[in-house]
C-alpha cells in the first residue's frame, strides 16, 4: 500500500510539473455559498473544505467542499475534457454523507469516496481513482473607514479574507492593532518574500482586519499634526486609542454578525487590546499579545526626555538602530534578510503624506504613548487591571526585545489571574520586530497554533 500510495503521488505531481494546463480554473458556480466550518468540527474533517484540482491532459477535475459539517458536505465537481462515456461534464452539485470508517473520516456519494491522505484529497470510484492536490485560497482585500466615536474621526479598516466566502464564526474572526510608531500595514500586512502576516492567516481561513487608530496611517490626523509639533501637548493617549478600537470591534461585529472576535496587538497595541478587553470580555473570543507592556524597570527606546509636543519624528536610521538595539555585534547581520528592512522602511515612511515628501523623509507619530509612559508605566502605575480579562490569551516574545523586555512579560503573565487558561513562549534570536525577521515563521505558527486550538479545561 506504501508503495501504490508513493507511486500515485509521484505521478500527479509529474502531471502537475510536466502536463500542460488545458484550461485555467473554471469561474466559479453563480449559486456558490462557501461557509466555514464550525471551530468545534475535528479538525481531520474539516481539513476537507476548501478546494481540490487534477489537471492531467486532456481532462480537468475540480472540486469545492463548500460546507461540512458531521453528518453531511456540500460539493461542487466539475469535470471537463475526456472522461468514461457518461460521467458528467461542468459543474455538478453533490450531497456526500460524512462517515466514520476505523478512525478515518470519508466523504461518500453514490459509488465514489474522497478521503485525505496528507495534503491530497483521494478520490475512489468503480471507474478509477484521482489524486486532487489543494489549491490555496485567492484573498480578498477591502477597506473602510470607519467612524470614530469622536465626530469627525475616521478610522481605516483593512481586511483580508479567502475569496468567495462572507461568513465567519466569530471564532475565525481576527482584529490587529500596531504600535507606537508605524501603522497596521507596514508590520502585519507586510509582504515578505510574497507573504505578509496577515496572508498567513486569511490562508487559514480567517477573515482579518487591521486598525489604525487616529493619528496613524490612513485614519485620520487631528489637527495638531498640521502644526508645529510644539505648539500643542502629547495626542493620542491609550485611553483614546481603545476607543478607536472599540469603534472598529464594533463594526466588524455588526458586518459579520457575530457576537465576539479575536483580538492581537502589539507593544503599545497590546496595552490597546487588553484594556479594552478588561472592559469588554463579552467582546472578545481570544486574546494575543504579542510583546506585551507593562511596569517599566529600564529606560525607554523611544523617549529621550525632553519636552514633549503633540508628535514625534523618526528617521529610517534612527528606526533601524531602534530595531537591532540589544542584538549581539556578531548576531546583526543575517537577523533581517537582505532587502527587507529598506523593502519596509519604504512602506512605513510612504504612510505619512508630510513627513514622506522630505528630504530625508521621516515619519510623524503621536506622543501620546510617551506621555503615557512618563506618568503611569514609568511611574510603576498600570493603566489597567490583567486581573479583569477572562478570557484564552497568548503572550508571544523574543529574547532580544529591548524595547520590552522580557522581565515585562513574566510579571505581566503573574498578573493575569482569571483567564481560562494563559500561555507565553520565548522565541531565540528576534528582536520587538522579529515578525519582519528570519524566524518569523516561528511567531507566525506559534500564534496560530493558539488561535486554531480548541482546549477546554479539565478534559
Amino acid at each position: 500500500m506504501k508503495t501504490f500510495v508513493a507511486l500515485a503521488v509521484s505521478i500527479v505531481l509529474v502531471s502537475i510539473l510536466f502536463c500542460p494546463m488545458v484550461m485555467a480554473a473554471p469561474s466559479m458556480p453563480a449559486d456558490l455559498q462557501i461557509v466555514q466550518p464550525d471551530p468545534s468540527l475535528p479538525k481531520e474533517l474539516s481539513a476537507f473544505f476548501g478546494k481540490w484540482e487534477w489537471i492531467s491532459a486532456p481532462a480537468e477535475f475540480f472540486i469545492i467542499v463548500e460546507k461540512i459539517d458531521e453528518e453531511k458536505a456540500s460539493l461542487y465537481v466539475w469535470r471537463s475534457g475526456s472522461w468514461p462515456q457518461g460521467t458528467p461534464l461542468g459543474w455538478e452539485r453533490i450531497e456526500a454523507k460524512v462517515i466514520k470508517d476505523r478512525g478515518k473520516y470519508k466523504l461518500s456519494y453514490g459509488n465514489a469516496q474522497y478521503t485525505l491522505m496528507g495534503e491530497w484529497l483521494i478520490t475512489f470510484s468503480t471507474s478509477g481513482s484521482s489524486q486532487l492536490r489543494r489549491v490555496p485560497s485567492e484573498l480578498v482585500m477591502e477597506e473602510f473607514m470607519v467612524p470614530a466615536a469622536d465626530p469627525g474621526i475616521n478610522l481605516y479598516v483593512g481586511n483580508k479574507h479567502p475569496q468567495g466566502v462572507s461568513k465567519f464564526p466569530g471564532e475565525k474572526i481576527l482584529l490587529f492593532v500596531h504600535g507606537a510608531t508605524y501603522p497596521s500595514e507596514a508590520g502585519f500586512d507586510m509582504k515578505l518574500n510574497g507573504l505578509s502576516w496577515m496572508d498567513y492567516i486569511a490562508r487559514h481561513g480567517y477573515d482579518v482586519y487591521m486598525v489604525d487608530v487616529r493619528g496613524y496611517g490612513k485614519s485620520t490626523r487631528p489637527p495638531e499634526m498640521d502644526k508645529p509639533a510644539a505648539d500643542n501637548k502629547p495626542i493620542v493617549r491609550a485611553e483614546t486609542a481603545v476607543k478607536d478600537v472599540g469603534a472598529a470591534v464594533d463594526f466588524i461585529l455588526k458586518r459579520r454578525g457575530v457576537s465576539k472576535i479575536n483580538l492581537m496587538g502589539w507593544s503599545w497595541g497590546t496595552v490597546i487590546m487588553g484594556w479594552y478587553t478588561a472592559q469588554n470580555n463579552d467582546k472578545v473570543n481570544r486574546l494575543v499579545l504579542y510583546a506585551p507592556k507593562w511596569i517599566r524597570k529600564t529606560a525607554s527606546l523611544m523617549d529621550s526626555g525632553s519636552k514633549l509636543g503633540a508628535y514625534r519624528t523618526v528617521s529610517r536610521d534612527a528606526a533601524k538602530a531602534r530595531w537591532l538595539t540589544g542584538v549581539p555585534e556578531d548576531k546583526k547581520a543575517d537577523l533581517i534578510p537582505p532587502g527587507w528592512f529598506e523593502a519596509w522602511a519604504d512602506v512605513a515612511f510612504a504612510t505619512d503624506p508630510v513627513g514622506s515628501k522630505q528630504t530625508p523623509q521621516v515619519l510623524r507619530a503621536p506622543n501620546g504613548i510617551i506621555q503615557d509612559d512618563r506618568e503611569f508605566w514609568g511611574a510603576g502605575k498600570a493603566q489597567y487591571d490583567p486581573a479583569e480579562i477572562r478570557v484564552p490569551i497568548f503572550l508571544p516574545h523574543a529574547e532580544w526585545d529591548a524595547d520590552l523586555p522580557s522581565y515585562m512579560l513574566y510579571a505581566y503573565f503573574a498578573k493575569l489571574t482569571n483567564v481560562p487558561y494563559k500561555r507565553y513562549v520565548e522565541i531565540g534570536e528576534g528582536t520587538h520586530t522579529i515578525m519582519m525577521e528570519k524566524n518569523r515563521m516561528q511567531l507566525f505558527q506559534a500564534v496560530q497554533q493558539f488561535l486554531d486550538e480548541r482546549l477546554k479545561p479539565n478534559e
